[in-house]
């Protein structure tokens, strides 16, 4: 499994997306598909803007289509 931090410390992403990655860690990447886990004591930041931000700057950082779970 590749470095969560460093996979989120190059992407161009701020705010609420950038907050809820630093709470995230990295459970899977393979095929379309990147599998974070978040701690229930941050569910706070689990809003849907900032999950649409995150996936999309994924997409972007990977240059493919992948679905944030």
């Amino acid at each position: 499994i590749r470095d969560w931090h460093a996979i989120l410390a190059a992407l161009r992403v701020g705010g609420m997306a950038r907050e809820l990655g630093q709470h995230c860690e990295l459970r899977d990447l393979s095929g379309g598909r990147i599998v974070l886990r978040l701690s229930p004591r941050h569910r706070h930041l689990l809003i849907k803007p900032a999950q649409d931000k995150l996936q999309q700057s994924l997409v972007e950082h990977f240059g493919r289509p992948l679905q944030l779970a």
